[in-house]
């Protein structure tokens, strides 16, 4: 099955487990759907929808890169909500050189909040990047 998906999108970098709380929680289901992932010289994206995922662990078990979701922007539908958790994900990048937030650009309040501050905050320096340039940012902010 996740074969025939990979192949239905087309060229991709890396996956993510927007949903499937229930099976990132099983080390051994993970071990096999990581191994896959790895096997095909992709990344991993845990979206951390639930605090015990086991997804990031068997991860680095297996060697496979992977990144973990900071900020779920929008898990609150209001506009004043999602100006928030966009005010957490900058916090997170200034302190760490990156952050990482899931948003649904499809729900009208995050496509309005997202047409707004995204010019605002690339003013002020901010870079919205593809996840495969964070594991970049995150090798140089080692190196300092």
């Amino acid at each position: 099955r996740l074969d025939r998906y990979i192949n239905s999108v087309g060229k991709i970098a890396g996956i993510n487990n927007h949903m499937g709380s229930y099976y990132t929680q099983d080390a051994n289901k993970m071990r096999v759907l990581l191994a896959r992932i790895k096997d095909r010289n992709l990344f991993f994206l845990d979206s951390h929808t639930i605090p015990n995922t086991v997804g990031k662990q068997i991860a680095d078990e297996l060697k496979l890169p992977c990144l973990v979701n900071n900020v779920f922007i929008d898990h609150i539908d209001t506009p004043e909500a999602i100006i928030n958790e966009f005010s957490q994900l900058c916090y997170l990048a200034r302190r760490r050189g990156y952050a990482i937030g899931i948003g649904h650009v499809q729900r009208k309040n995050t496509a309005k909040v997202f047409a707004e501050i995204i010019p605002e905050l690339q003013r002020e320096g901010y870079r919205f990047v593809h996840l495969s340039e964070i594991f970049k940012i995150k090798q140089k902010t080692k190196e300092r």
